[in-house]
């Protein structure tokens, strides 16, 4: 059965009341149900489910669909995702290409789960394990360590684990994507003679290792699985399973150095603790880290390289309006040290006394990096103070930092206001003159942008697949409304250009645009290529065939060799539209004193660099023109 015809029998069978009650509280509202709308601040009822249509809509927002694409939204998965589950609660037989791919992974973790094992096994049962055992008792790591984070140890035979995995009947090709063995060429264990520490994903999954010597060698101290299927060294955080319990509890993510440190905080009662894989912050560890909605704590080295990570990792997680502090042990002692130096007590306290909040470690790690005694010295200080108190939104903390950069400078609060003021003014006027001189190209975003959309729709009637990849397409756009434009929420598309082009809402049309792309997908639920004439005439109302006469009949397109490049035009004007939205909404905000002239200023540049980044890409591919 092809796909099409498998989304065919799931719109057939799929009861949409049904698959909506999952997310919003229904009521009976004549032949419809009717709930509060999940996608705006909805007080009065206004998203309809009809059974017999097999559809639901929003009669503000506009937002609707049938049963494949509404568990899209609401589930906020992928299509193929939303489909295979219908497929899953229906009873009907599908397995996408994600369904394949999930399922290899679980093939490949069955192995690195093996590994796991194995490596623990051969550390507590064999000869060469007694010696790493020894190493590890002396490092304070007892029995329940071990057990706890599956410690292990490779063997140091070349082919140990390979010979074993192959006598459970894994493949030579798993092994190599799943990261144990290496060169199929000359196949060898990735890992030999080191203890092992695995590592695994938020659902405990393993999906690497992590290999450290424990005898005087030249190698590396440590070696990490390569990136492969399962492993993404910037991705992984070390732990994260075995903390989230207490994450969630004490609402705070302590990361550290290493395996190590994590492991000696575990021991004295701190297990919150987590860390990387000897990379910096990255955007996928972010996401992560926000969606545990928890403040973070920074416990890295005190040394040079240890306090520079901390300062670009808080920057980082500021941006992203994430609360962070820091810790510095003392005398750059690594937790195992402090905790034997100290006590258990004494660094425990650290953690709930001690921390320093973003902006006095940025404030002194500037300070650090300038040399004071110097007027040279002095001037780079306070303008990196000048800009962090630019990037400040709390009045008491840009206060605190003018504060403390008088005392340090020895300048009186007075003169220091004014020389930021006139600072101030002058990266404003820098803005303002690196806006004016983006080079501005034909505002194309606006004119035409209606006749765009019909464009897009004529595209639609094509063939199923054409619509079905249109509308994930215009799904993509509209999502770009929440983060171009300010305090916004994801409308329909056509919602967006009537209300931007100050277009009458009660023109006849308006609502007849979600209503005419329903009925090509009813269509195309029914039948693969598409009889316009049929489909004039057994689905449209007559409200409907007004539209597609007056607005949609005479709209020429490319042919289908030039078809997709015409759609890639349409959707350029659709994200230049969206930009122009941002840009218009800025000035407005502006003038009514909601932002200030600095954030405006660097909103503006921002956008307006966006739009010409997609009118330079389209010349330079040469799309055909659309008139």
């Amino acid at each position: 059965m092809s796909t099409n015809d498998v989304i065919s029998e799931v719109l057939e069978k799929a009861d949409i009341v049904e698959v909506v009650s999952d997310f919003v509280k229904l009521e009976k509202a004549g032949t419809s149900y009717k709930g509060l709308c999940p996608f705006h601040n909805d007080n009065n009822p206004s998203f309809y489910v009809s059974p017999t249509k097999k559809i639901c809509k929003c009669m503000v927002c506009h937002t609707g669909g049938n049963a494949i694409t509404i568990l899209e939204k609401l589930a906020k998965i992928s299509f193929n995702e939303a489909l295979q589950r219908l497929c899953d609660r229906y009873g009907i037989k599908y397995v996408s290409k994600e369904s394949k791919k999930v399922a290899t992974k679980k093939g490949l973790f069955q192995i690195t789960k093996y590994a796991a094992n194995f490596y623990n096994h051969y550390l507590l049962n064999s000869l060469p394990g007694a010696e790493a055992l020894k190493y590890l008792r002396n490092r304070g790591i007892d029995d329940d360590i071990i057990k706890t984070f599956k410690i292990g140890l490779a063997p140091s035979g070349k082919s140990t684990l390979y010979l074993s995995l192959k006598d459970q009947g894994y493949t030579d090709n798993d092994m190599l994507n799943a990261g144990v063995i290496s060169n199929l060429d000359n196949i060898h264990d990735t890992f030999t003679n080191r203890i092992m520490f695995p590592i695994t994903d938020e659902e405990n999954n393993y999906v690497g290792f992590s290999g450290r010597i424990y005898y005087e060698s030249n190698d590396s101290k440590y070696f990490n699985s390569l990136d492969n299927e399962l492993f993404k060294k910037g991705c992984v955080i070390y732990n994260l399973c075995n903390a989230l319990d207490a994450i969630r509890k004490n609402r705070r993510i302590i990361i550290m150095e290493g395996f190590m440190d994590v492991i000696a905080a575990y021991k004295v009662g701190l297990k919150e603790c987590v860390c990387l894989m000897g990379t910096a912050l990255t955007k996928e560890h972010i996401e992560k880290i926000k969606s545990l909605k928890c403040d973070v704590i920074l416990c890295l080295d005190g040394d040079e390289a240890g306090q520079n990570a901390t300062y670009r990792s808080i920057k980082l997680l500021l941006e992203n309006k994430i609360n962070a502090y820091s810790v510095v042990l003392s005398d750059n002692l690594d937790p195992d040290e402090y905790i034997k130096e100290y006590g258990k007590e004494q660094f425990m306290d650290i953690f709930e006394k001690g921390l320093i909040d973003s902006y006095t470690f940025i404030y002194n790690y500037l300070k650090g990096k300038n040399v004071l005694t110097t007027l040279v010295g002095e001037q780079s200080f306070s303008q990196s103070i000048y800009d962090l108190v630019i990037s400040v939104k709390n009045a008491l903390i840009k206060e605190k930092l003018l504060n403390l950069l008088s005392n340090d400078v020895s300048i009186d609060r007075k003169t220091i206001d004014a020389n930021f003021n006139e600072y101030l003014n002058k990266r404003k006027n820098k803005n303002i003159i690196q806006i004016e001189s983006v080079k501005k190209e034909p505002d194309d975003c606006i004119n035409g942008i209606l006749e765009t959309y019909h464009i897009v729709i004529k595209h639609m009637l094509s063939d199923r697949e054409e619509f079905y990849r249109i509308d994930q397409a215009l799904e993509k756009i509209s999502a770009l409304q929440t983060e171009k434009i300010p305090n916004s929420f994801q409308i329909p598309l056509i919602s967006l250009i009537y209300k931007e082009n100050n277009l009458d809402i009660e023109d006849g049309y308006f609502n007849n645009y979600i209503d005419f792309i329903s009925k090509i997908s009813d269509y195309f639920n029914e039948y693969r290529q598409m009889d316009i004439d049929k489909f004039y005439n057994t689905k449209l109302s007559p409200e409907l065939k007004m539209l597609y006469d007056d607005k949609l009949r005479n709209v020429l397109i490319a042919s289908k060799d030039k078809r997709r490049m015409e759609l890639d035009d349409c959707y350029r004007k659709f994200n230049l539209f969206i930009l122009q939205c941002g840009i218009d909404k800025y000035k407005e905000m502006l003038k009514k004193n909601e932002i200030s002239e600095f954030e405006y200023a660097d909103k503006m540049l921002t956008l307006k660099r966006e739009k010409v980044a997609i009118t330079a890409t389209t010349i330079k591919k040469s799309p055909r023109k659309i008139n």
